[in-house]
């Protein structure tokens, strides 16, 4: 290693920087080299029934890798009893998240790189609106290529262990199931097509319910997603009519929300913009831009969608009356962002307007008015220091989880078919 310290020394620093602790040896064992990797927490042990010692992920602890080319992997991993345990990078420590959550959004690519989406599809209903949606990032030249990923979750029951299927195709079919195929049949059809491309890989993840977000978030880490797109657990009929809510994707969503590496969309779905017959050519879609990441972040999405001939996007900055000029850095990058959307050279393809409220209940107004002119509307989960008064708005939101414009446009009883989709920025450190 040149003139710097000897290999075993600096081994024995980094295991002491790293995991802490007063051990002298140089060798880093599978479980230490994949922590210091990857940047996942620490394993905690805990015992079966039978009463032999297993590995089990914490929240942010990664799944193990495939080691052949079956495409299965277990979540668990056994360890012999007399194995002892160092725990991984502290958590929240800047080592951790140096390594595994680097700028993961769409805010910080550069124009013309990768768009990395993974979408979530649990029921069957999920495919066709998941395909419609990706279809909105189609460009005539295929000059904005986009990779997706497809994770299908099942709900495991009992004491079954989960495992992560890579349906890659010098993989062996683990699962004999049509719906299964079926799903993979309709992405890789939809990327033949629309983006000439087969850059689509198709994951089935078997996991307890509570365990869920750990697996898609573990495969975000590993394909280097940018955004993790998924429902709602709100759902409606292609003719608008409301069927139901389900609360465990609710909660898989709030934890997404909380632990994701990278940006999240959660997409309700009113079934319109994705509807055959409608006559028209072309889909509306609206972002609404108050201030701050989540809305920086919504804008960068919708400006992919710009390249789609098929696509009409519109800006709609909502201002307050009592805003004021800020050193803030969100108000900084607030002002280039609309600036560059002022510029018409630079934004050719895109509609920008401003309106000015004064409070909650205008806010209400707007945003209800503006869903009946919109096919599909983007929106920040949360917005700037520069924000409009929700005075009246927080104190009713149905879903939290949904932000305060997202809650508006997710009623019931909301006289208009538009989706909504509610971008959260990745948080980070």
């Amino acid at each position: 290693m040149g003139s710097g310290k000897p290999y075993k020394s600096w081994m024995v620093e980094l295991r002491r920087t790293v995991f802490g602790g007063d051990d002298q040896s140089p060798f880093l064992s599978p479980f230490e080299l994949e922590e210091i990797v990857f940047g996942g927490a620490p394993r905690v042990p805990r015992y079966t029934s039978s009463q032999s010692r297993v590995w089990s992920n914490t929240a942010q602890a990664l799944p193990a890798r495939p080691a052949s080319n079956s495409g299965l992997c277990l979540r668990t991993q056994s360890r012999p009893e007399a194995s002892s345990h160092r725990p991984g990078p502290r958590a929240g420590s800047s080592f951790a998240i140096s390594i595994g959550y680097q700028k993961r959004n769409i805010f910080s690519l550069k124009p013309n790189s990768d768009l990395r989406i993974l979408t979530c599809v649990q029921k069957p209903g999920n495919i066709s609106r998941a395909i419609s949606f990706i279809q909105l990032f189609s460009s005539p030249n295929q000059e904005f290529p986009i990779i997706v990923t497809v994770l299908h979750l099942v709900k495991l029951v009992g004491q079954i262990v989960p495992i992560l299927i890579s349906h890659d195709k010098k993989s062996k079919q683990l699962i004999n199931n049509s719906y299964i195929h079926t799903v993979n049949l309709a992405f890789s059809q939809l990327m033949q097509e629309s983006f000439d491309s087969e850059s689509v890989a198709m994951f089935t993840a078997l996991s307890h319910e509570k365990l869920m977000h750990e697996d898609i978030c573990m495969l975000a880490l590993d394909q280097t997603t940018s955004m993790i797109v998924v429902p709602s657990g709100r759902t409606w009929t292609i003719h608008g009519e409301f069927m139901s809510d389900d609360v465990a994707i609710r909660r898989l969503n709030i934890s997404l929300l909380e632990r994701s590496p990278c940006s999240i969309g959660i997409l309700v779905d009113r079934g319109q913009f994705m509807r055959k017959d409608k006559r028209k050519d072309y889909i509306n879609v609206c972002a609404i831009f108050i201030g701050g990441k989540d809305d920086r972040e919504a804008l960068s999405l919708v400006n992919r969608m710009k390249h789609n001939p098929k696509v009409q996007v519109a800006v709609i900055r909502l201002m307050s009356n009592q805003e004021t000029e800020s050193t803030n850095w969100d108000y900084i990058l607030d002002h280039e962002v609309i600036k560059e959307l002022k510029d018409p050279e630079s934004n050719k393809n895109i509609a920008y307007t401003e309106r000015i409220l004064t409070g909650g209940p205008e806010v209400a107004t707007t945003v209800r008015l503006l869903s009946e002119e919109y096919d599909l509307m983007v929106v920040g989960r949360n917005h700037g220091m520069s924000s409009p008064d929700f005075s009246g708005l927080l104190e009713w939101m149905e879903f939290p989880e949904l932000g305060v414009i997202g809650d508006l446009l997710a009623v019931r009883d909301l006289r208009s078919s538009v989706s909504v989709l509610i971008v959260q920025q990745r948080h980070q450190a």
